[in-house]
C-alpha cells in the first residue's frame, strides 16, 4: 500500500489552507492506524518528527499484522519488531512463507505478546520453547507442526505457558498431536490436517497411530469451540480420529461450535460418539454445527436430533432427507399452493413485494423455529426427497420455501450447488427456486447450481414436449448491416428468434465455428439481451434476472454446473451420483451479462457454461462490477474452441480492481495477447491458468508481464507442454525476480505429468487452498473461525 502523505512543505502548508499537520494527536493517530504496518514505520515516519514521534505511539504498535504483507524482507520484519518491541500484543505472521527460520529469533525478544500467530513459517520445537519461555501472558497461538517436531524438548517455562493459552490453531503436516496435550486450559481449538499419504520419496507412511507415540490425550475439559478441517487422504482421517476419540471419555460443557470438515468418506459414527454430538447438537450453546456425509446415513441417531439455535450450518455432501432436515430445524409445513399458471406465478410475486421485509410476522410457526437465527446455511450435493408432496420438484419447492420463509431475516451465505434444485418451466411456478431466493434480502453469498438459474428447457424444447417459444432478442446499436440508413440503425428493434428443435446427430459434418476477432465497441457490449420467453415479456420477467435485480447487495456468487470437475481440485465432487443436466446448458452471454447488475460483486466464479460463445456477457459483467476483486472461470465455452478470449481480454481491461484470476480450459493457449490485458488490471496479485491442451507463451512475453506486475505474488501455469519447456520458463522467471520478490511463488508444470501432485505439495499452502486448487468459498466454514 502506497501512502500519500504531504513531507517537509506539509509544515508550511497551513497559510494555504487546511493540512494534515494541523490536525490533533488524536485524530492524526486515528488516521494512522489505517496504514499497514510496514508503510507506518517506513515511509510514513520518515516524512517529519511530529509523524515520526506518532508512527511509533503504542497504540498503533500493540497490533502488527504482516500477513498479506508480501513486499517485506527479512529485514523488514526485524526493523519493526525492533521498534514495536516493548508494546506489541498480537502479531500476526500468519501466511509469511518466504521468511527464513531466523527472522523468528527476533519473536523470542516480545515479551508482551497476548496472540501469536506464526502459521506458514518454519518453526522448529527449539524456537517455540524460546518464544514461549519469553510470552508469560500468551493467550492464543497458532502454529505449523512439520516432521521434526518434537514437543518433549519443550522446557518447563514454555509448558507453563502453553498450560495457560486458551486458543490453539495448529495445522498439523505430519502425524503428531503437536502441543495440544500441554494446553489443558484452550477453550478454541482448531485442527487442520495437512499431512499426505506419502513421504517426499513416494514411499507409503507407516499409520498414523504409530507415529503419535505420546501417552498423554488431549484435554477437553474447558472446551468451547471444536473444529477440524481436513485434506483428502487417509492419514488425515486416521489423525483425526485419534484426537475425536477422547471427547467422549471426558465431555466438556458448552460446547459452542463443533465443526468437522471431511472432504471425502470417514469412518463410521459410533454409539458413544452419537450421544455425545446428539447431546452436544440438543444444547441452547450450539452455535455453529458442521459433519461429515457418514454421520448423517440412514439409520444414524442424529438425523432425529432437533437444533436449538443455530446460527451456522454446515452440511455439504449430506445424505438427509428433506424432511429430516425440516425436522431438525423445526420448519414448518409447507404453505398453500399459489396460482395455477403464469397469472398464478405473478401474483404470487406482487404479494411477495407488496408484504416486503414483514410479511412472516404473522407465521408462528415460522416465529417459532430454530432456523430463524440461522446466518450461514451449507447445502451443497443436498438430496431433496420428500416433503409431504407427491412429485420430487414440488418437494424441492415446498421445503426452499418452507426455508426462505423462516430465515429471511438474518441468512447472509447460502450455498446449495452440487446438485439439481431446478424446477421444470410447466406451471404452476416457473422459476420458483430463484423467486424464492429473491425474498433474501440480507443475502450476501450465494452458491447455485446452473441448472437453477436456467431461464429454458434443454433443446430448446417446451417442458409439455410441444414446440420451444419464440425468444425475443433486443439489439442495441447501430445497425450492423453495410450501409443501414441512421433514422433505421437508431431504434431499438425486437426480432423473434424461434429456437431450433433438436436434430440427430449428423455424423462428421463440418462444424460451424463463432470466432470474433475485433474488439467489442461501446454500442455492441450489451447487444444482445433476452427479454424473456413467448409474448415478448420484459427482461426482468426471466427468473435469474429477478435474482439479480431484487439482491444488489451480493458480494460473491458462485454459479456452478452440477457435474462439473475440476482438474485441480482441492476436494471431491460435492455429490458424486449428479448426473449432466441438461437445463445448464441454457447458461450463456446473456446471463453473464445479467451478472453486471451487482455493483458491489466481489468474488465471481462461473463454471461449465458451455453456450458462451462471443464473450459479450464477460464485457457487460466487467463493466458493471467495478468492484469485482476476484474471478474464477472453468470450462466457459465448448471445449475445443474458446471463441470468447478476445472478449475476456477486453474484459479484463476493464477490471481495475483485480486482484485474483484462475482460468481453466481444456484448450487455450496463454499468448501475448492475454497477458497484455492482464497488464491492464494494477493490483493483479494472483494468477493461475490450468489448460491441460494449451501452451505456454513466449518466454519474453512472461518475463515481460511479471517485471511489469509490481504486486503479482502467484504465478502458476499447468498447460500441456513438455517438461523441459515448462522447466526453463520457471527458471527464467525465478532468476528475474528471485532477489527483489521473495514471496512470489512460480511454478509452470505439465498438467498431465506423473509428479504434478508433488509439485502441488510443495507450494504455499495458504495459495493452495484459497486460490490455485479449485473450491467453492460459499458457507464452507462459520465466518472467522480460523482468523
Amino acid at each position: 500500500m502506497e501512502v500519500d502523505i504531504p513531507g517537509r512543505s506539509c509544515s508550511n502548508s497551513s497559510s494555504e489552507g487546511p493540512s494534515l499537520m494541523g490536525l490533533c494527536d488524536e485524530l492524526l493517530l486515528h488516521v494512522l492506524s489505517f496504514v499497514p504496518c510496514p508503510d507506518l514505520l517506513g515511509s510514513v515516519r520518515r516524512v517529519n518528527q511530529k509523524l515520526r514521534a506518532l508512527s511509533v505511539d503504542r497504540s498503533l504498535l500493540a497490533d502488527i499484522k504482516l500477513s498479506g504483507a508480501y513486499q517485506v524482507t527479512d529485514q523488514d520484519v526485524r526493523e519493526i519488531l525492533a521498534c514495536a518491541r516493548p508494546d506489541v500484543q498480537s502479531l500476526d505472521l500468519g501466511g509469511c512463507y518466504w521468511l527464513s527460520a531466523n527472522v523468528l529469533d527476533a519473536v523470542c525478544r516480545c515479551r508482551s505478546l497476548v496472540r501469536l500467530d506464526v502459521t506458514g513459517c518454519a518453526l522448529t520445537a527449539t524456537r517455540l520453547d524460546r518464544i514461549l519461555g519469553g510470552a508469560p501472558a500468551l493467550a492464543s497461538l497458532a502454529i505449523d507442526v512439520r516432521p521434526g517436531f518434537d514437543a518433549t524438548r519443550l522446557g518447563a517455562e514454555a509448558r507453563a505457558a502453553l498450560a495457560r493459552i486458551t486458543e490453539l490453531r495448529q495445522t498439523l503436516l505430519t502425524p503428531s498431536y503437536g502441543v495440544v496435550p500441554c494446553c489443558v486450559a484452550v477453550r478454541r481449538l482448531l485442527l487442520r490436517l495437512e499431512i499426505p499419504d506419502c513421504d517426499e520419496v513416494g514411499g507409503a507412511l507407516p499409520p498414523a497411530q504409530l507415529m503419535v507415540g505420546q501417552s498423554n490425550v488431549p484435554c477437553y475439559r474447558h472446551l468451547r469451540v471444536f473444529a477440524v478441517r481436513l485434506a483428502p487422504g487417509f492419514s488425515n482421517q486416521d489423525v483425526a480420529r485419534i484426537y475425536l476419540s477422547s471427547l467422549p471419555a471426558r465431555p466438556p460443557s458448552g460446547i459452542e461450535t463443533f465443526v468437522l470438515s471431511v472432504p471425502c468418506g470417514f469412518p463410521e459414527l459410533t454409539p458413544w460418539m452419537s450421544g455425545f454430538l446428539a447431546a452436544v447438537a440438543e444444547s441452547d450453546d450450539l452455535a455453529s454445527l458442521q459433519l461429515p456425509r457418514s454421520w448423517l446415513a440412514e439409520g444414524s441417531a442424529l438425523r432425529s436430533v432437533r437444533l436449538r439455535r443455530p446460527r451456522h450450518l454446515i452440511l455439504p455432501r449430506c445424505s438427509l432427507r428433506s424432511l429430516d432436515l425440516a425436522h431438525m430445524l423445526a420448519l414448518p409445513a409447507p404453505g398453500p399452493a399459489r396460482g395455477d399458471g403464469d397469472e398464478g406465478a405473478r401474483a404470487a410475486d406482487r404479494n411477495d413485494e407488496g408484504h416486503g421485509d414483514d410479511d412472516d410476522d404473522g407465521d408462528g410457526d415460522a416465529a417459532a423455529s430454530p432456523a430463524r437465527s440461522l446466518a450461514t446455511l451449507n447445502l451443497s450435493g443436498f438430496a431433496f426427497g420428500r416433503f409431504g408432496v407427491q412429485r420430487p420438484e414440488q418437494a424441492s419447492a415446498a421445503f426452499l420455501d418452507a426455508l426462505v420463509r423462516v430465515c429471511r431475516r438474518g441468512l447472509r451465505s447460502l450455498n446449495l450447488a452440487g446438485a439439481h434444485v431446478h424446477l421444470p418451466l410447466s406451471p404452476p411456478a416457473p422459476g420458483q427456486l430463484c423467486r424464492a431466493l429473491s425474498r433474501l434480502r440480507r443475502l450476501r453469498s450465494l452458491a447455485l447450481p446452473l441448472c437453477a438459474v436456467s431461464s429454458s428447457s434443454p433443446a430448446g424444447h417446451a417442458p409439455g414436449g410441444g414446440r420451444a417459444p419464440a425468444v425475443y432478442v433486443r439489439r442495441r446499436g447501430p445497425s450492423s448491416r453495410p450501409g443501414g440508413d441512421v433514422a433505421g440503425s437508431a431504434e431499438q428493434r425486437a426480432e423473434p428468434v424461434r429456437a431450433a428443435p433438436e436434430m440427430p446427430a449428423r455424423g462428421f459434418d463440418k462444424k460451424m465455428r463463432v470466432m470474433r476477432t475485433a474488439p467489442l465497441t461501446a454500442a455492441e457490449a450489451p447487444a444482445v439481451v433476452l427479454l424473456g420467453v413467448g409474448g415478448g415479456a420484459p427482461a426482468d420477467a426471466g427468473p435469474f434476472a429477478g435474482l439479480v435485480s431484487r439482491l444488489p447487495q451480493l458480494r460473491e456468487l458462485e454459479l456452478v454446473s452440477s457435474n462439473f470437475v475440476s482438474a485441480l481440485p482441492r476436494f471431491e465432487m460435492a455429490n458424486q451420483q449428479v448426473r449432466h443436466c441438461g437445463h445448464s446448458t441454457a447458461f450463456g452471454d446473456a446471463e453473464l451479462a445479467l451478472i453486471g447488475q451487482l455493483p458491489n460483486l466481489r468474488r465471481l466464479t462461473v463454471a461449465q457454461a458451455p453456450e458462451v460463445v462471443t464473450g459479450t456477457g464477460l464485457v457487460a459483467l466487467a463493466r458493471g462490477c467495478r468492484h469485482l476483486q476476484e474471478l474464477s472461470l472453468a470450462n466457459i465455452g465448448k471445449p475445443a474452441h474458446a471463441t470468447y478470449l478476445p472478449a475476456l481480454c477486453q474484459a479484463l481491461a476493464l477490471c481495475q480492481k483485480l486482484h485474483s484470476f484462475r482460468l481453466e480450459q481444456p484448450y487455450v493457449s496463454a499468448g501475448a495477447t492475454f497477458f497484455r490485458a492482464l497488464l491492464r488490471c494494477p493490483e493483479l496479485q494472483r494468477l493461475c491458468v490450468v489448460s491441460r491442451g494449451g501452451g505456454l507463451p513466449e518466454p519474453d512475453v512472461a518475463l515481460h508481464f511479471v517485471a511489469a506486475s509490481p504486486h503479482l505474488v502467484v504465478c502458476h501455469l499447468f498447460t500441456g507442454d513438455t517438461r523441459v519447456t515448462c522447466k526453463e520458463l520457471q527458471k527464467a522467471i525465478m532468476r528475474s525476480v528471485c532477489s527483489s520478490r521473495p514471496a512470489l511463488s512460480v511454478a509452470v508444470f505439465p498438467l498431465m505429468h506423473d509428479l504434478l501432485g508433488e509439485v502441488i505439495r510443495s507450494l504455499p499452502l495458504s495459495h493452495l487452498d484459497d486460490f490455485t486448487l479449485f473450491r467453492s468459498h460459499v458457507a464452507q466454514e462459520p465466518p472467522g473461525l480460523w482468523h
